[in-house]
């Protein structure tokens, strides 16, 4: 298994993690607190992540960071939904 195979398989096993703890959280505090460790600017999964994506190869970048911005897509959904459940 080659870099960006490892890279795409870790971006899928966290994206079932980070959206079933967005799903389970029960309050405000939680999902801020959610929020900052996935979301974070400086310290969040997804920048360390991102940082990742510096290692691959000039043909790989371009397969990972659409790959990538799916990621941050859908995570930041779960964020907003979970934000708008535990609002009500």
């Amino acid at each position: 298994m080659n870099y960006l195979d490892q890279l795409i398989a870790e971006i899928n096993r966290c994206k079932i993690e980070v959206i079933n703890a967005f799903k389970l959280a029960d309050n405000e505090k939680v999902v801020e607190e959610l929020k900052v460790k996935f979301l974070g600017c400086r310290d969040g999964y997804l920048k360390k992540v991102q940082k990742l994506l510096g290692c691959l190869s000039f043909n790989e970048k371009p397969v990972a960071g659409r790959i990538f911005d799916n990621f941050k897509k859908e995570v930041a959904n779960a964020f907003e939904t979970a934000q708008e459940r535990v609002a009500k």
